[in-house]
């Protein structure tokens, strides 16, 4: 053989070797994007189960269910949601008539 025909083959091998390695990259980034939708869909299956059970907890009476993820994991108790859902916003006036060291010393008791 001459030294072109090997510079070819040598070339032909080095991409069959890079094609092979980009290959098993790319089915193991499949099989994680696998795992990973495997792994949302039940979470959402445990948040759906977590969101009937909050409403069997309460009661059908209780007109705060059905709680949002982002309460169900903000509020202690659906009463301490009920005492924060029938507060008013927090208004312009609230912040800047904040108290800052009466503040501090009644979180830190």
């Amino acid at each position: 053989m001459d030294d072109q025909e090997t510079r070819r083959q040598k070339t032909l091998l080095e991409l069959a070797e890079k094609f092979t390695r980009s290959s098993d990259i790319m089915r193991q980034v499949a099989r994680r994007i696998g795992e990973a939708a495997a792994a949302n869909h039940a979470n959402q299956h445990r948040l759906e189960q977590a969101s009937g059970s909050l409403r069997k907890c309460v009661g059908a009476k209780n007109p705060a269910l059905p709680f949002s993820y982002r309460e169900f994991v903000e509020f202690s108790s659906a009463g301490e949601f009920e005492r924060f859902r029938h507060l008013p916003p927090v208004s312009d006036d609230d912040i800047k008539n904040i108290d800052w060291e009466a503040l501090t010393r009644d979180l830190l008791k």
